[in-house]
């Protein structure tokens, strides 16, 4: 009996050692790009500004995403949290999970494409509401957003999805794990280059846990006189 509650211990042990959190408050003096990747086209940029990740395009063809880099594999649990000002946006912008990452495409049919398979906030233009829509179909009813910033979460475990927003769970389903190619988690005011303009989010912070997420914390222990403006301006490569 002690050998069998030994290793049904060791297991437990070992299983929470494999889940990792990974933490980031954007008060590096830049962006941490081995975790992040910011993708744009024309003057679209990314900067560190006052402890915080300000998301910007100015024109039709602009356009913006911050994608981590690393794919969620099939099957694996996941919980995405955000700390995000959408108030800025005056058309629509969305967070939560890709289909895969898009390759230097940001055309409307292909961007509408993958990410309308996956798991995300739908923030309605000009920032007021925003709809939660699941993996398995659903869409909630749109929600109001006061203006400032919000918490948003989504968690998926092996059988399920749950959203929510300020803490309040606006939507749950079924994971379904069919329609995507690589689960991306991604931010973007902007996805576009063709469509939208003029748009800016700005991420206080975004947490990040599950398997195969490293331990991580960054910028928390980073003076907030050495966030200086760092901006990303150009189309980066995968």
């Amino acid at each position: 009996m002690r050998i069998l509650t030994s290793f049904s211990l060791w297991f437990l042990l070992i299983g929470i050692s494999w889940a990792g959190v990974l933490f980031d408050d954007f008060k590096a003096p830049r962006l941490a790009e081995d975790i992040w990747w910011v993708k744009t086209t024309g003057k679209a940029k990314a900067e560190i500004r006052d402890g915080t990740l300000v998301l910007s395009s100015f024109d039709v063809p602009d356009s913006i995403f911050l994608f981590y880099r690393e794919p969620i594999g099939k099957g694996e649990p996941i919980t995405v949290e955000v700390r995000i000002d959408v108030n800025t946006n005056p058309n629509d912008g969305w967070l939560g999970f890709f289909q895969d990452f898009p390759g230097k495409s940001h055309n409307n049919s292909i961007i509408n494409a993958m990410k309308n398979v996956g798991t995300m906030f739908f923030v309605e233009g000009g920032g007021k509401s925003v709809q939660p829509r699941g993996e398995d179909g659903k869409r909630a009813a749109l929600l109001p957003l006061d203006e400032g910033f919000h918490i948003f979460k989504i968690e998926v475990t092996k059988n399920e999805y749950r959203m929510f927003m300020d803490g309040k769970e606006v939507l749950s389903g079924n994971r379904n794990d069919k329609g995507y190619i690589r689960r991306v988690f991604y931010i973007t005011p902007d996805g576009f280059d063709n469509f939208y303009g003029n748009a800016t989010y700005t991420v206080d912070w975004v947490k990040l846990s599950g398997p195969g997420i490293p331990d991580r914390t960054v910028g928390a222990d980073v003076s907030p006189k050495l966030a200086l403006a760092v901006t990303w301006g150009e189309i980066k490569t995968r």
